[in-house]
């Protein structure tokens, strides 16, 4: 995102008649977006967790800087928990369509104006900054995601100095009495781009911009990069960083292959404890590669090698930690409740295809980027299923009346839910039970995978312990 160089402005002590200007035109209509995004999202995501609320302050202006990994998912995530309003910057491309302009400036989006996108109107981000301005100064939240564009890269891009410009200009406006707080929210999908994944928000610790008044009175532009720096510090902190796609695939296989030993070492079962493995084993892999690199690309070389052998026998990697027994308790429990619920699923699998189907068939026609298929799922099926819906519950109630066309609406949606992962639990069962059953019949294959599992546990327990007791020693 272009920002303009640091502004010192004149002061302005206080909100005027200037900074009602600015308030929304509708707060009923804002109130109604939250409500209808929180069910969206609801929906959409199977976790759906926030950590870190606590430090997001409750008595100042809040300027929310997060990373940017999901196109317009980014700002539903941050936008529809806080208590209040948060007016977020968005690109100036998205206002050339006047509904959709008039739309985001009643839910106080401010446009900003990057050179790649309208270079000929960048002299409008002084407006820009005004409007930023007149935000913090009502005492409302500002979110901005300083990465300046979305991306599905495996790492924090280096921010744009525009948060921290915002900040310390409304501060210099107010003789640094505003309060401004810097809140770096830490973005996190587990699975990016799949229906029905887990997304994480991690608040970090509030920066307060009074606290670079000095700086910023004698090199404003001295005060800005150290408080980008500082903001780039806490997002960091707050996110899976790797260097290459390569090292992402490695770290997503070892996690997926060896979660039940890796979680001996951070315990839990929500999205959150599971982010925090994530971080843990990146932390891990990167100390180990600096002090032992040739350690590092021999394991590199076992696990990849061990993946070979899984896929080349159509062998799911959690059946070598089962045995005849367990797999015999497991079966005796969760086929009796794959019978009961069959029927329901169908229902539900039945009269939400099509729905459902429509948005994936949209985001593989239209080939679009890794950052925005989960954006484009979500709008193609807030189109998809409410029309559907409305079709289908139409033609019901010309079968069958209003009565059960009535009863037929309202389960369309649980069993829906319901359908989608019943399925999905029976794929993976199924795969697991061929897998098991073909890990059986071939007695020196399993002998030889579960020598090669058992080496590659024991260097990754290693590891682990190396890590944790390098952190222990750590001031």
């Amino acid at each position: 995102m272009w920002l303009p160089p640091p502004l010192i402005l004149p002061a302005n002590p206080a909100p005027t008649a200037e900074t009602e200007v600015a308030r929304p035109r509708s707060r009923l209509l804002y109130r109604l977006a939250t409500f209808l995004v929180r069910v969206l999202l609801a929906i959409f995501f199977r976790r759906l967790e926030q950590d870190g609320v606590e430090k997001v302050p409750v008595d100042s202006p809040v300027l929310f800087a997060a990373n940017h990994p999901n196109e317009l998912l980014d700002p539903f995530l941050v936008g529809c928990f806080y208590r209040g309003k948060v007016n977020f910057l968005a690109k100036s491309t998205l206002f050339a369509f006047p509904p959709v302009a008039w739309l985001l400036r009643a839910l106080g989006v401010i446009p900003v104006y990057r050179q790649r996108d309208a270079s000929s109107e960048m002299s409008k981000n002084e407006e820009t900054f005004r409007e930023c301005f007149l935000v913090l100064e009502r005492g409302e939240a500002l979110g901005i995601f300083p990465e300046g564009t979305t991306h599905a890269g495996p790492s924090l891009l280096p921010l744009k100095t525009g948060a921290a410009r915002i900040a310390l200009g409304a501060e210099a406006r107010n003789q640094f009495a505003l309060g401004v707080r810097i809140v770096p929210v830490g973005l996190n999908f587990l699975e990016r781009d799949v229906f029905r994944s887990d997304a994480v928000a991690l608040y970090g610790e509030a920066i307060d911009a009074q606290a670079y008044r000095e700086r910023y009175e004698a090199d404003p532009q001295q005060a800005v990069r150290d408080l980008t720096a500082d903001i780039e510090r806490g997002l960091r902190s707050l996110t899976v960083n790797l260097k290459e796609k390569e090292e992402e695939l490695l770290l997503e296989k070892v996690k997926d292959i060896f979660k039940h030993e890796l979680k001996d070492y951070v315990p839990g079962k929500s999205a959150s404890d599971e982010l925090m493995m994530t971080r843990h084993i990146t932390a891990a892999y990167y100390r180990m590669l600096e002090r032992d690199p040739e350690r590092v690309r021999t394991l590199s070389r076992r696990i990849w090698g061990y993946l070979r052998l899984l896929r080349e026998a159509r062998i799911r990697p959690h059946v070598q930690d089962m045995t005849a027994w367990s797999a015999c308790r497991y079966l005796t429990r969760v086929v009796p409740l794959g019978v009961l619920g069959l029927p329901v699923a169908l229902h539900g699998a039945f009269h939400n295809w099509l729905a459902y189907r429509i948005p994936g068939l949209y985001t593989d026609w239209t080939q679009l980027a890794e950052e925005e298929i989960a954006t484009f799922k979500l709008a193609v099926g807030m189109i998809t299923f409410p029309l559907l819906y409305a079709l289908q519950t139409a033609a019901v109630w010309y079968a069958f009346g209003g009565p059960i066309a009535t009863l037929y609406l309202a389960t369309l949606p649980a069993t829906g839910l319901f359908a989608l992962g019943y399925f999905e639990y029976a794929r993976v069962f199924m795969l697991g039970m061929r897998s098991f059953f073909a890990f059986l019949t071939d007695f020196d294959f399993s002998r030889r995978l579960g020598a090669l599992r058992h080496e590659i546990r024991g260097e990754l327990a290693a590891i682990a312990d190396d890590y944790l007791a390098d952190s222990a020693d750590a001031p």
